[in-house]
């Protein structure tokens, strides 16, 4: 763990004056270990300012310590609440930062060996917290990188350990640095979502252009399928002259396509493009076979009392039925 988990820090608040990090420590590892244990001290008197932080290594503990309150240290009544730091915010990640909070476990860690380690990120201040009452270095520390990437790759390391004891960093920002942050995260969010909004309609409009020419085609392409309208029947080629030289339109009768056909057709007109091998197979045929029931063919009708030759019946009906038996 290289982050101290902000749900097991616990602020203290009421301690006695007279109270000393070594006696806040003393009290609560009964429950656990402590990877955090502060005090909170005047600069100028050295004197406790009446509150102080901890924070165990498992939330088990924490959860422990918590339930038996409450808790008297020193002979004074002491309140006791989880707090939610800036670690705890995902926005925190994007905040750039020359100063960490060290904390370690390890009572036999000396200021050097600490000094020695955080040293090989970059050039860096260290800021020891010191016990008043024997006037040793604390277990945590603020170390200040001159650079802001020495810090950043400090970071961005998994887990630490110095002479084999765990030790815990986490960011230390300033809360306007923190605001600004977050005030910024806001405006990204608003112009992505702003973003996101044009392009859902850009492509809206394209979606609805491309459906408007594809019923465009689709109309076209429907026309040029229709058979073209019939020649009027020639009496000389009858061998008779027609009394009505008009002819009427039900004379005419048009043999729908065959299946092949009209899959072919339908599979053009719906934008998957013809089937070109299979539309060139049908077409070699048709043209070896100009006439028969499998082609979309037109066939006149005799008009009133007019015979018809024999050779023209025979041309156009199949053995076994009767003349336009299809229409």
């Amino acid at each position: 763990m290289s982050i101290v988990p902000e749900e097991r820090r616990i602020l203290l608040e009421r301690l006695n004056l007279k109270t000393s990090t070594s006696d806040i420590e003393r009290f609560f590892t009964r429950w656990g270990p402590l990877s955090e244990c502060i005090v909170m001290f005047d600069k100028n008197t050295r004197r406790s300012r009446g509150y102080g932080f901890i924070c165990f290594v498992w939330d088990h503990h924490c959860e422990q310590c918590l339930e038996a309150q409450p808790h008297s240290i020193d002979g004074v009544q002491i309140e006791m609440r989880p707090i939610k730091g800036v670690s705890s915010n995902p926005i925190v990640k994007y905040v750039n930062t020359r100063k960490i909070l060290v904390s370690f476990l390890g009572a036999g860690l000396i200021v050097d060996e600490v000094e020695e380690y955080f040293s090989r990120f970059g050039a860096a201040q260290f800021d020891y917290a010191v016990d008043t009452l024997n006037e040793k270095p604390l277990y945590f520390a603020y170390v200040t990188f001159d650079e802001i990437e020495s810090c950043n790759s400090c970071i961005n390391i998994g887990e630490h350990c110095v002479s084999g004891y765990p030790v815990f960093i986490r960011k230390v920002i300033r809360r306007e640095d923190l605001k600004k942050a977050e005030q910024m995260e806001r405006v990204r969010a608003v112009c992505e979502a702003r973003i996101q909004e044009e392009l859902q309609e850009e492509a809206g409009r394209k979606r609805r252009h491309l459906d408007r020419k594809l019923r465009e085609n689709y109309a076209t392409e429907l026309a040029l399928l229709r058979p073209p309208p019939p020649p009027p029947p020639s009496a000389v080629s009858l061998g008779v002259i027609a009394e009505d030289p008009t002819p009427s339109s039900s004379s005419w009768v048009p043999l729908l396509p065959n299946e092949q056909f009209q899959e072919d057709s339908a599979s053009h007109l719906a934008g998957y493009g013809p089937q070109h091998q299979k539309h060139k197979q049908y077409s070699s045929h048709l043209s070896r076979h100009p006439v028969g029931t499998g082609a979309s063919q037109w066939i006149p009708l005799p008009h009133g009392n007019i015979t018809v030759p024999s050779d023209v019946v025979g041309r156009y009906s199949t053995p076994g039925e009767p003349f336009n038996s299809r229409s």
